[in-house]
C-alpha cells in the first residue's frame, strides 16, 4: 500500500480513538505523537501551541522545558533514559489530550470536512464539538 501524510496521520489517529475507547492510553499517547508529529506545521493554532502558550505565560519556564513536559508521555515510552522513573501512569484526560492533541493539527491542516467516521464519533462521544479544543497540561503522574 501506499500511504501520504494525511492518510498515514488519519490512521494513526483512528487507531488511537479505538485503543482509547478500549483502556489502551500507552499505545494512544505514542500513535497520537506519531501522527502529530509526521504532518507539517498548520497555518492556525492548534492545541499544542495554545498549550504551550498558555503554559509559558504561567511557569515562565523555557520553552524547551515546557515542551518536554507537554510530551512526556510519548518520550518516556519512546526512549530508554536511565534516569527516568521505571513506572509512569497515564490517566484518561491525559490520553484524551493526545488524541485532541493530534485530532486539532489534522482539522487546522485539513478541515471539518477531512474528519473521518471514528473522529466525529470521538467528538461526539468524548468532546461537545470539533470546536471543543480546550488547551491543557500533562498529566503523567511517575514513581
Amino acid at each position: 500500500m501506499i500511504f501520504d501524510k494525511k492518510v498515514a496521520a488519519a490512521l494513526h489517529i483512528e487507531a488511537a480513538i479505538y485503543l482509547y475507547f478500549q483502556g489502551n492510553y500507552a499505545c494512544v499517547a505514542t500513535l497520537c505523537g506519531a501522527a502529530e508529529g509526521a504532518l507539517p506545521q498548520p497555518q492556525k493554532d492548534y492545541v499544542f501551541a495554545e498549550a504551550k502558550r498558555k503554559l509559558f505565560g504561567q511557569l515562565q519556564s523555557p520553552e524547551r522545558d515546557i515542551v518536554s513536559v507537554m510530551n512526556r508521555e510519548r518520550d518516556w515510552l519512546k526512549h530508554y533514559n536511565a534516569d527516568q522513573p521505571q513506572h509512569i501512569v497515564i490517566t484518561d484526560p491525559v490520553a484524551k489530550f493526545w488524541i485532541y492533541r493530534a485530532m486539532s493539527k489534522y482539522f487546522a491542516l485539513y478541515g471539518k470536512d477531512a474528519l473521518t467516521a471514528p473522529m466525529k464519533e470521538f467528538w461526539r462521544k468524548v468532546a461537545a464539538s470539533p470546536n471543543d479544543f480546550q488547551a491543557g497540561t500533562s498529566g503523567v503522574h511517575s514513581d
